[in-house]
């Protein structure tokens, strides 16, 4: 490798030669995964390309690993041995490239090391760790960014790695930065001008998670499916539908066919259901309700407290 960063992030030190400012420094050690550029990946790709889609993302599984090609962006490979080989297109973004490491690409290897995976925000709360889901514009991001002014732990803005155990299942903080549009900012009062963006093509913005810095997993109690209605609801989930739910908010679902992993993850989502409170948060698009919003889930915490 030539010039090394180390991290800790989702319970792994990593060592990488690419700086990710989205993952908290760390003192050098043994590495649980490591991040390196080379010409490796591309190279796999144009080996196997007669037997590719003409274009569009995609997950080959391979000896040794899986190969995973983001059009636009670059090609990795991901070793279950915690090897990340990276190959940034020419003309990749910085913020971009890193947005696809710290996601899909850890993404892939937290699959292959057979770890449930969600597409979710996550914060600790009185009685455990909440994990916030729901389809792309719900605005789970900017919940949890509001969530930290308010003064929760913000553990996790995109992915959440979940590890079983004997006491049911536990999650790991990750990544330090929020994806914010620029109208959220202006909520937070945060000004632009010093931020970095993702990508000129996504319109987002990096901004640093200034909530208290946890290294340990938590216990994950509750799974809230984040929904837009007229009013500040919140409801039970339970039986196939809290399956359902879980299931759609799995972090890049389609992952797990070409891994041949389908069987077990769905005995994981099962005993997932089993063990955690899943509950649907419902609430108006309108961002002056966020308050409410948050509100109304302090008191939802306060009354099933006891119940953790």
């Amino acid at each position: 490798m030539n010039a090394e960063f180390w991290y800790r992030a989702f319970g792994l030190v990593i060592c990488s030669d690419i700086e990710m400012p989205e993952f908290h420094p760390c003192e050098p050690g043994p590495a649980d995964a490591t991040i390196e550029t080379s010409d490796d990946p591309r190279r796999m790709r144009e080996d196997l390309a007669p037997n590719l889609p003409g274009s569009g993302d995609f997950l080959r599984a391979l000896d040794g690993g899986a190969l995973l090609s983001i059009e636009r962006v670059g090609d990795f490979f991901v070793e279950s041995t915690g090897r990340i080989a990276v190959a940034p297109r020419p003309d990749v973004e910085a913020g971009l490239l890193r947005l696809y490491i710290a996601g899909s690409a850890l993404g892939t290897l937290f699959y292959q090391r057979r770890q449930l995976v969600l597409h979710a925000a996550t914060l600790l709360r009185p009685g455990g760790m909440s994990a916030i889901v729901g389809p792309s514009g719900a605005g789970k991001s900017t919940l949890a960014a509001h969530l930290a002014r308010a003064g929760y732990a913000i553990l996790t803005d995109d992915t959440l790695p979940l590890s079983e155990t004997a006491q049911g299942f536990v999650g790991w903080p990750g990544a330090r930065l929020f994806k914010l549009w620029s109208d959220t900012l202006a909520d937070l009062e945060q000004s632009a001008a010093a931020l970095e963006t993702i990508s000129d093509r996504y319109g987002k913005y990096y901004v640093p998670n200034q909530t208290p810095i946890v290294h340990e997993p938590s216990r994950l109690r509750e799974i809230i499916v984040l929904e837009i209605g007229d009013h500040i609801a919140i409801d039970p989930v339970d039986g196939i539908k809290a399956l359902k739910a879980i299931s759609d908010n799995l972090y890049r679902r389609e992952f797990i066919a070409p891994l041949g992993l389908d069987a077990h993850y769905f005995q994981m989502l099962s005993r997932l259901c089993e063990s955690t409170k899943a509950v649907r948060l419902t609430r108006p698009r309108d961002r002056r309700m966020i308050p409410d919003t948050i509100l109304a889930l302090a008191e939802h915490w306060a009354a099933n407290e006891s119940c953790n």
